[in-house]
Parts: C-alpha cells; structure tokens; sequence
C-alpha cells in the first residue's frame, strides 16, 4: 500500500504542475529530436548535399553537448525547473526559425538552419539534463529512499518516456509533413515546448 501512494504521489498527486512538466518535457524533447535527425525535410528549393546535412547535424549536436556540464550545475545548484523552462524556450524558438514558420517574415536559408539548430541544441541540453534531474527529486520528495533502487526507477520511466518520444516523433512529423508541409509541421514541436514552458514557470511560481 505504501509503495503504490508512493507512485501515485510521484505520477502528480502531490505536485502535479511538476510532475506534468516532467513528462511532457521528456515527451517533447523526443518528439524535437525526430525532427532534429531528419534535416534533409526542409522547405529548400534544392536537396542538400551530405555535407550540409553533415553540418546541421554537428552544429545541433555540438551546441547540445557543449553547455550540457552548465545545464547539470544550474540544475542542481539553482533550480532544474529553472533550466527546463529555459530549455523549452529555446527549443520552441529554435524550431519557430527552422521552418520558418510562416508570418515571421523570414525566408528560408542555410545560415538561417545552422543558427536555428544550435539554438534548438542548447534548449535540448537544457531540458534532457534537468528533467531527469526534477525526476530524481521528485521520486525522493515522494517517499522513496534515496538509494540505487529508486535511481533504477527513475531511469527506467525516463527511459520509457525516451521511447514514447521516439514513437510519437516520427509518427505525428510525418503526418505532419505530408498533410501540411514543414514550415507549418514544426509549430507541433513549439506546441509541445510551450506547454512545458508554461508548466515549468506555474511550478516555478507555486500555482
């Protein structure tokens, strides 16, 4: 009995902006990341060759592993809530420019992607380091010992969630792509981020 009000109290019963924030957070990182792994899906009047491809795919990847120690020490020394809200924000903007969505004014180009993709980088950093941080604290805020067995949990729901995206992503990008094209298909990954964004700043503020 004590184990199950332990994991009812962690899925949000206690905290659910937070545990909410989490989810989703991990959800849309993933989602974001289907998107990241296919750069050859833009709206440019010519394919890219491979190593254009080469080069987003650096510069997303190289700003995501760049300020990953940053994001761990602002997450556990000032607020890993914090660090998810900037994360989403990032990675919500990053996807507005890699379209572009249309209405920004902006025209589609390879200096223009480069930019958009390290800016989703860092974002992505951002929230894959601090929600599996949020998640560790929270277990533990809910009862759970703060021993391997709980860490082994954790991961595993992390994990999980890694999987969830996995599918979520391609699938919904794909539809997406094909019903609306990409500019229009990426507003399904901002979506996502300012749901976290606003999930991560009501917890912030205690609503």
């Amino acid at each position: 009995h004590q184990r199950r009000k332990q994991l009812w109290n962690l899925a949000g019963h206690e905290d659910p902006i937070s545990s909410a924030c989490y989810f989703i957070s991990l959800l849309c990182i993933h989602c974001s990341r289907s998107f990241a792994g296919n750069p050859g899906e833009t709206p440019s009047p010519t394919p890219p060759g491979p190593l254009k491809c080469g080069d987003v795919l650096r510069a997303l990847w190289g700003a995501y592993a760049l300020l990953n120690p940053f994001w761990g020490w602002m997450a556990d020394k000032v607020s890993s809530k914090l660090v998810i809200m900037i994360g989403a924000f990032l990675l919500g903007l990053g996807f507005l420019l890699l379209g572009p969505v249309p209405g920004l004014g902006l025209e589609f180009s390879y200096s223009l992607c480069i930019v958009s993709v390290v800016i989703a980088g860092v974002g992505l950093g951002a929230q894959l380091v601090a929600a599996f941080s949020e998640a560790q604290r929270s277990a533990v805020a809910s009862g759970f010992p703060d021993n391997l067995t709980t860490y082994a949990m954790v991961s595993s729901i992390w994990t999980s969630a890694f999987a969830l995206g996995a599918f979520v992503g391609p699938t919904a990008a794909g539809a997406l792509y094909d019903a609306v094209g990409f500019p229009w298909s990426t507003l399904f990954t901002v979506g996502w981020n300012a749901a976290v964004c606003v999930a991560a700043l009501c917890s912030l503020l205690g609503m």
